[in-house]
């Protein structure tokens, strides 16, 4: 089977490989094209055939070819194709290959690393498609007055999202823009939001929380609105809310028409049916307002009429939140999602779909490339025009978010 796996390697990675091996893998060497692309599809094999957990770079437990996999793939990959990929990854790729995780190491987490990277690579020589994230949080929870999410015993989140660090998270993956999505109902952390989204270009817009209902949500709009960065609010389920039943108010539903004469957008989360529900009936009230449905592939699209928000062409829906948790573990296949990103395809077409990460809510599902790779490979799938609407066109759309350099697009 390790003669096979080998003869799989040359194969897949060209004839310089073998004196690669025998240079060392602290020694640079040349490599075809084909080799970087086709690393995770040589990693696969080699730990499915080989694997054991690396003890001791020295140790005869270690196998011949899961020694090549980690100790000459990965210090080619960091030197070659990582670099834009920041410095948290390499660091953990680094470590691989020098030993430091030796006793933690298996093949999902190590394929866990690798396998996005090597996708990602490989889509490097298609047509490059700049990338607008619709959905990312930011809090400081070194803030003396703290904040209302997330918890402080999460051990995952509880720590500061801040633009600097989304960018080092996101770096070589073609994001260049976002979009802050409210994670706070303190009435002053619009403002905060705001600040920090001065200071950093990558912020093209951000989305508030204002209680529409709340005798002083005119004058509150009218404070933030000022700002060209305040593309809008949230209002779903969240903070205790409740749409649906906020819609019998009428002081509420004359809150969101003063959103939408101002050209602002509704965001609304998190989807169930009666919240979907609830949406038709807004729009059927007030046919102007823009809305952005978060997070819908959390929703079994069975469960709700959909198609009856398809008939509404100013809805959108936030292809977010795709992973997800079964038995213990989260899938990283793309077909395991398939079924549901296909109906909200089939339902709401090219022209409805935007991109958000959930970042950094999604960091206990699976890193940041991860989660984009999943609606990489779907998206990509649906061609070159698709995939910009997907990624940017259709957000400009539902935001009209604001260009703040020279690497975020516009419409011609």
């Amino acid at each position: 089977m390790r003669l096979r796996a080998a003869a799989l390697m040359v194969r897949f990675l060209g004839a310089d490989a073998p004196a690669a091996a025998a240079a060392g893998a602290g020694r640079e060497a040349e490599f075809p094209a084909i080799w970087l692309r086709s690393s995770a599809i040589f990693c696969t094999t080699c730990s499915r055939l080989t694997w054991k957990p690396i003890k001791a770079a020295s140790s005869s437990s270690v196998s011949c070819l899961g020694v090549l996999g980690i100790r000459l793939i990965i210090p080619i990959l960091t030197r070659r194709c990582l670099v834009p990929l920041g410095h948290s990854v390499q660091s953990d790729l680094a470590g691989v290959a020098c030993g430091r995780y030796n006793t933690k190491v298996d093949r999902r987490s190590f394929l866990g690393i690798v396998a996005p990277v090597a996708i990602r690579h490989k889509l490097a020589g298609a047509v490059s498609i700049p990338i607008v994230d619709t959905h990312i949080h930011l809090f400081d929870t070194a803030r003396a007055q703290g904040v209302p999410w997330p918890d402080k015993q999460d051990p995952v989140l509880y720590r500061p999202a801040l633009p600097g660090r989304y960018r080092k998270v996101t770096e070589g993956l073609g994001i260049v823009g976002a979009i802050e999505i409210e994670c706070s109902p303190w009435l002053e952390d619009n403002q905060w939001v705001l600040d920090v989204a001065a200071k950093d270009s990558i912020i093209v817009g951000t989305i508030g929380d204002l209680e529409p209902g709340h005798p002083q949500f005119r004058a509150h709009l009218e404070r933030y609105a000022r700002n060209p960065l305040f593309r809008g609010i949230r209002y779903g389920n969240l903070w205790g809310r409740d749409l649906g039943a906020d819609l019998k108010k009428p002081e509420f539903v004359a809150g969101l028409k003063a959103l939408s004469e101002a050209g602002l957008a509704l965001d609304t989360a998190n989807p169930t049916p009666a919240l979907i529900a609830a949406v038709a009936r807004l729009t059927d009230r007030l046919p102007d307002l823009r809305v952005v449905v978060d997070h819908l592939p959390e929703l079994d699209p069975a469960t709700a009429n959909l198609r009856d928000l398809a008939q509404r062409p100013q809805i959108y829906i936030k292809v977010s939140g795709v992973l997800r948790r079964v038995s213990g573990r989260v899938p990283l296949d793309t077909d395991f999602y398939r079924d549901r990103l296909d109906a909200i395809w089939d339902i709401f077409g090219p022209d409805r779909l935007i991109y958000g990460s959930d970042w950094p809510n999604s960091d206990p599902l699976g890193t940041y490339a991860q989660v984009l790779k999943i609606v990489e490979d779907y998206f990509h799938a649906k061609g070159t025009a698709a995939a910009e609407k997907y990624f940017w066109k259709n957000s400009i759309a539902a935001y009209r978010w604001i260009k703040r350099n020279a690497r975020q697009p516009e419409l011609a």
